[in-house]
């Protein structure tokens, strides 16, 4: 008894003076101990959480909107005055990384852009999306139809609409007539994209 009490004390002691963790009998025992002179022990960092905030810039220098559910409305393009925009499947805003499912209102508003690619994320396009933008070509990455809201190409230039090869046709077909209802007026083709 008087061994194993040593044994503990030593143990404790040298957990104290250096800092760390301890098992007794199976189980951890954690001891820290701010000792001057000694290394500093960092604690584990936890991730940050999605939160709901609009106007965000992301990493690649968009605009986004970001929701709770780890999901992001692409708001502006991160250059004006680049004549291909990629919006991607996926932003990064402080450290969180969120799923791009919406095109959000005058997203291409003064932009130059003359192609427009969306990523296969892409649920949604809202209304006054492509609204007096320069655009002309747009590109689906993704294989389902999306809602697209009315108005959503009002005063747009966009004559051409390729979407993924890909699409079964009945999401092609849902597609074009959701199209139509938001009243867009161009060609819609299937194409590598």
């Amino acid at each position: 008894m008087k061994l194993t009490k040593r044994v503990l004390a030593l143990l404790l002691a040298a957990t104290m003076t250096v800092g760390g963790a301890v098992t007794v009998m199976g189980d951890p025992v954690a001891a820290v101990v701010d000792v001057p002179g000694a290394p500093a022990t960092t604690s584990p960092t936890v991730a940050p959480l999605p939160a709901v905030a609009e106007d965000q810039e992301a990493k690649d220098g968009s605009i986004v909107d970001t929701s709770a559910k780890g999901t992001a409305t692409y708001t502006d393009v991160a250059n004006e005055k680049a004549k291909t925009v990629i919006v991607p499947d996926t932003v990064e805003v402080k450290g969180v990384t969120y799923t791009v499912t919406a095109i959000g209102a005058n997203a291409f508003s003064g932009s130059k852009a003359k192609t427009v690619k969306l990523g296969s994320n892409i649920k949604t396009i809202k209304k006054n999306a492509f609204t007096k933008s320069k655009v002309k070509t747009l590109i689906l990455k993704g294989t389902k139809a999306i809602a697209i809201k009315k108005g959503a190409f009002k005063d747009s230039k966009i004559t051409t609409i390729k979407v993924n090869k890909k699409m079964k046709a009945s999401q092609y077909k849902k597609l074009v007539k959701a199209l139509k209802k938001a009243g867009f007026k161009g060609k819609v083709k299937k194409a590598r994209v």
